[in-house]
């Protein structure tokens, strides 16, 4: 019969196992909570659920910011210009990159009889910028007038007239045209009142062209249309007048000379001059298409 084992050797081996049990159990906590403040899992450091590290969270002071100096409101902006007082700065400033080829529309109206005309007329820069910058002036501004003249088969006249320019405009100023390059000044002739130095302003004009009239710098202006049938566009050189007159402009289209056509039909009456036998009003200058 086999005997118990001695009593107090196995109190102490159990109290033995516990111990081990009881450090290993607090070794394995150290470790847990380690690793949960490091964040060392092995895994992605983002926890599956966003509670699981509420109670580790570092709570760090509120910052304190510093309120801006206070500084003054900035001066308010000048008002914006209106449109028409950008158009009107724009050209009443002459500018050498007008294009050769805009056109501006001069409408006509003749009161006794309800008819209206218009005559397009393309600008030529290249002949007289300052003459350019006053009829794009005059297509921005309002400007009117009078057709007056009517020569049949040579030219009709007329007359722009512009308002007193306003507070913070300025009219372009005009001036005769220069002589075209390589130009030969004609013989000594007999040179005309309104220009007794017989001064080379321009081109020979051809059948087409708009310049100013008496060899001045306006505001009275003809289209020298040559003769209506006998003479093609830019032929018939109009020799006697040799280079006094400043060119600007030439008809733009057919619907100019059909309107041409039918102004020289109208009744006229000379006076030394042949005139229109009643008022033709130049209601506006425009900007018109190409």
């Amino acid at each position: 019969m086999a005997l118990p084992a001695p009593r107090g050797r196995g109190v102490a081996r159990r109290r033995g196992v516990r111990e081990w049990v009881l450090a290993l159990c607090v070794t394995a906590m150290l470790a847990a909570c380690y690793h949960r403040l490091t964040g060392t899992f092995g895994v992605a450091e983002t926890p599956s659920d966003p509670t699981e590290h509420a109670n580790l969270q570092i709570i760090k002071p509120p910052l304190t910011l510093k309120s801006p100096p206070s500084l003054a409101p900035p001066p308010a902006p000048p008002p914006l210009p209106t449109q028409r007082e950008v158009e009107v700065a724009h050209l009443a400033t002459p500018t050498p990159t007008t294009p050769s080829g805009a056109v501006i529309a001069i409408r006509l109206e003749q009161p006794s009889s309800g008819q209206h005309w218009s005559l397009r007329l393309k600008l030529l820069p290249e002949f007289s910028q300052s003459s350019v910058d006053f009829m794009r002036y005059a297509a921005a501004t309002g400007c009117n007038g009078e057709l007056y003249r009517s020569e049949k088969n040579f030219l009709v006249q007329g007359r722009i007239s512009c308002p007193k320019a306003g507070k913070g405009e300025q009219q372009p100023k005009v001036a005769k045209g220069d002589c075209p390059s390589g130009t030969e000044q004609a013989k000594p002739r007999k040179c005309p009142p309104h220009d007794p130095n017989c001064g080379c302003h321009g081109p020979i004009m051809t059948k087409g062209m708009v310049g100013w009239a008496g060899g001045s710098a306006g505001p009275d202006f003809f289209i020298y249309t040559a003769h209506m049938e006998a003479c093609k566009v830019g032929g018939c050189p109009a020799t006697h007048w040799n280079h006094d007159h400043t060119v600007f402009a030439e008809v733009a289209d057919k619907e100019t000379w059909d309107a041409l056509e039918a102004l020289y039909t109208l009744p006229t009456t000379n006076r030394g001059m042949v005139f229109f036998q009643d008022k033709i009003t130049i209601t506006s200058v425009e900007d018109a298409a190409v």
